[in-house]
């Protein structure tokens, strides 16, 4: 839940979004918080802009939403740049 609240779910427990290197550590500061760091394995991927994402078989989004894979990036454009003001854009 914490996490919807920055990124977009993609997958279970895989979330996508934009941000600048201080609110990245932001948020990790908010999940080191809520997590047992013996038990949970918690990473961040910088991913280019333009960067194709290939895939397969069953695609978890949020209920009714679906995205073609070369959609995703203008969907995170659009929302992080209009709905979290400091993200990279």
């Amino acid at each position: 839940r914490y996490l919807k609240r920055f990124a977009i779910p993609v997958q279970y427990s895989v979330f996508v979004t934009r941000c600048n290197e201080h609110r990245l550590r932001r948020i990790f500061e908010g999940i080191a918080a809520r997590i047992d760091s013996n038990q949970d394995d918690i990473r961040a991927y910088h991913l280019p802009d333009r960067c194709e994402i290939a895939v397969l078989g069953l695609q978890y989004l949020p209920e009714g939403v679906v995205l073609p894979a070369e959609g995703l990036a203008t969907l995170l454009h659009e929302l992080t740049v209009d709905d979290y003001p400091g993200t990279v854009g």
